[in-house]
């Protein structure tokens, strides 16, 4: 049973959606299927004077937090790592393309191309990612 409070819950949210609404976004995984309806989405980090809040598809409640560092919303939404063919591309002002990439994980064993901080990434079977060759 949850022993979270109604109002514990909503003062959670309201925190929730205050970091989302006033801060800025750190990190940014953008993705897009090419099935038919399945649609594009992104999935983001807010930070608001060093509390950090995920706003994802993927939770029903829409938002997952607060955190009190980019680490640790990381860490705890690992969907916001995984690597797979609808990945288009991952933005952080705050880690370089080579300190994403080796947090980085996929299921796949199938090529992938995406973008890192504007540069170009794939994936090497069986050992992470690495900027694709001009």
């Amino acid at each position: 049973m949850d022993n979270i409070s109604h109002n514990d819950k909503l003062q959670k949210k309201f925190i929730l959606e205050k970091i989302c609404d006033n801060g800025q976004p750190t990190f940014c995984m953008f993705w897009r299927h090419n099935a038919p309806g399945a649609g594009a989405d992104c999935e983001v980090v807010y930070d608001w004077n060093g509390s950090y809040a995920v706003s994802s598809s993927s939770d029903s409640d829409g938002f997952v937090g607060p955190y009190d560092s980019l680490d640790a919303a990381l860490s705890d939404n690992d969907q916001l790592l995984m690597v797979t063919p609808a990945t288009e591309s991952i933005k952080c002002a705050s880690l370089s393309g080579e300190a994403i990439a080796v947090m980085l994980w996929s299921e796949t064993d199938k090529p992938l191309a995406f973008m890192i901080n504007g540069e170009k990434w794939q994936n090497e079977r069986g050992s992470g990612f690495r900027m694709a060759s001009a």
